[in-house]
């Protein structure tokens, strides 16, 4: 299982001292964070045993280097070291980002062949991430991984991947013994069912900004009545932005009463630090204020429901009561509230990913923006 730790970097003191925190008024551009991400690197590995290399990971990567970087996001770094299994997580604080260091076992990187193969990697090799590499190995895979990425034989390799994933996903709220649980698992699965597509138009799946960037994409009436059978099916297609907006107070008033009551580990728990709460609550913003209200949905639903488990683990009782029902409200406008709700869109969700897969096998072999 990953281990998650939050530390505080040393500061560096060769630095301007830093003023602010996350909420500073000057923020970096995003060239500039990239090489702040790269000394801390270089910093903190460069030179230990067993340090293969590190390479950033996520949106940064499609970002201008001349745009500003919200100090309220995160920085996502793999760092391949020889002493990891598969992954580990550690959240650090560092000049006022929050770096997210995903170190990551070496083995997977032993070819380009398995990265290319995997949604979830792939695209953060396809352009040249690499922040530091003394070996040279992760240049060589990065540039066999840019020059086949859009083959029509790797694209179906990853989407088949993300059916797969989506699958297990479809199992998990099947067995689910509660309805937070299955709301949970339907997350999961959502999210593999937008990475599916997001990967098959080749461009890099997200996390917070799943539905949100695959909006865009869905272009044709098939595209877009898959796009909102996916809301449908999470349950956000009919959520208005005033019951967003709430929903995103109620989960805030969650997780910071979590940070308050939790005493014993819960599912996902690095989420709960006070350095991620700006990320929760802009980062939901962001998207709400440009129209994506639905899609914000799948962000929040995460926090909350993190955030309610801790709180119905360490919590008062006046604390499990009001939060409690808080969750069974949210959880019934979402339409998964009880197990005959829950029953009705497993059958739902089933038929959607058979209409994804379908989709998916047309679009690879027909679309020009993929190659032979």
């Amino acid at each position: 299982m990953a281990t998650q730790v939050l530390r505080e970097a040393q500061p560096d003191t060769d630095a301007p001292k830093d003023t602010g925190g996350l909420d500073r008024s000057e923020g970096k551009t995003t060239g500039e964070v990239i090489a702040l991400a790269r000394k801390f690197v270089e910093d903190n590995y460069l030179g230990v045993d067993g340090f293969r290399g590190a390479h950033l990971v996520g949106s940064i990567n499609h970002t201008e280097h001349s745009r500003p970087f919200p100090t309220y996001r995160d920085v996502d770094i793999a760092i391949v070291l020889d002493r990891v299994d598969y992954q580990e997580i550690e959240e650090v604080f560092h000049e006022g980002y929050v770096l997210e260091c995903i170190l990551s076992g070496a083995k997977r990187y032993a070819s380009a062949e398995e990265i290319l193969a995997l949604p979830g990697m792939a695209c953060n090799l396809e352009i040249d991430s690499v922040l530091v590499d003394p070996e040279g190995h992760l240049t060589q895979i990065q540039r066999r991984v840019s020059a086949d990425f859009a083959k029509r034989l790797w694209v179906r390799k990853r989407v088949d991947a993300g059916l797969e994933s989506a699958r297990g996903a479809l199992v998990a709220v099947q067995q689910a013994g509660s309805p937070i649980e299955a709301v949970h698992a339907l997350g999961e699965l959502i999210m593999h069912c937008s990475e599916i597509l997001t990967v098959a138009h080749l461009n890099p799946p997200t996390h917070r900004r799943s539905l949100a960037d695959l909006r865009p994409l869905m272009e044709t009436e098939e595209e877009l009545q898959l796009y909102e059978e996916l809301l449908a099916a999470f349950g956000s297609s009919q959520i208005t932005e005033p019951e967003a907006r709430r929903f995103l107070d109620q989960c805030l008033e969650a997780f910071d009463r979590a940070l308050e009551v939790k005493r014993r580990p819960v599912p996902f728990e690095w989420k709960l630090d006070p350095c991620i709460r700006d990320y929760l609550e802009k980062g939901t913003l962001e998207m709400i204020e440009e129209g994506n209200h639905r899609e914000s949905l799948f962000w929040i639903t995460l926090f909350f429901v993190i955030s309610t488990a801790a709180i119905q683990q360490d919590g008062t009782a006046a604390d499990k009561q009001a939060f409690g029902t808080r969750m069974v409200e949210f959880l019934d406008a979402l339409g998964v509230g009880s197990e005959a709700a829950i029953a009705q869109r497993i059958q739902d969700c089933g038929g959607l990913i058979g209409r994804i897969q379908d989709y998916s096998d047309r679009f690879i072999a027909t679309s020009p923006k993929l190659r032979d």
